[in-house]
């Protein structure tokens, strides 16, 4: 399959940004692995997004290559649906970035930032979150962002507030 998508991953090399990586590249056994190590899949292409047009030109990509997509945001899932054999793997794991609304108690989360990254951004404003207890983790999702209403206090005087509301695709 590989020897097929030469021409078509050069075309997409020029609109994408972040990483292109296949079988002959020296990292590509170490950005393949899971968490889960008897999962052993073997992707036809890995494709290392930085930003959230990465990620739509890598979904065209796959549709257009008639490809298997899997999209990688931590690798934690067990049943290791982060990869896929012969298709597209779409990593998100360098978009860690968080950013903090202290006012609205609302945090926006890049797909592959750890729930360390979420910690440590929320703790600076005083936040704090119930996504899990083991900061390694990525916050998983289908949406390259998402935005979580964070507890913390009351926003107004004497409102009373949810400790965690989801906002956006959730």
């Amino acid at each position: 399959m590989t020897q097929t998508l030469t021409e078509p991953l050069g075309v997409f090399q020029k609109v994408f940004d972040g990483e292109l990586i296949t079988g002959d590249h020296p990292a590509y056994d170490s950005v393949r692995a899971l968490w889960n190590t008897e999962i052993d899949r073997h992707p036809a292409v890995i494709a290392r997004c930085t930003k959230p047009t990465d990620v739509a030109s890598a979904v065209t990509f796959g549709r257009e290559q008639g490809l298997e997509i899997a999209v990688r945001c931590g690798s934690h899932n067990a049943a290791g649906t982060a990869s896929c054999d012969g298709g597209l793997m779409i990593d998100l794991s360098l978009m860690r970035s968080v950013s903090v609304d202290p006012r609205s108690r609302r945090v926006r989360v890049a797909g592959g930032a750890l729930l360390g990254d979420m910690d440590a951004a929320t703790q600076a404003h005083g936040l704090a979150t119930t996504a899990g207890t083991v900061s390694p983790h990525r916050r998983r999702r289908a949406h390259p962002r998402r935005r979580i209403r964070l507890a913390g206090p009351p926003a107004r005087a004497g409102g009373r507030q949810p400790a965690l509301r989801r906002g956006g695709h959730g």
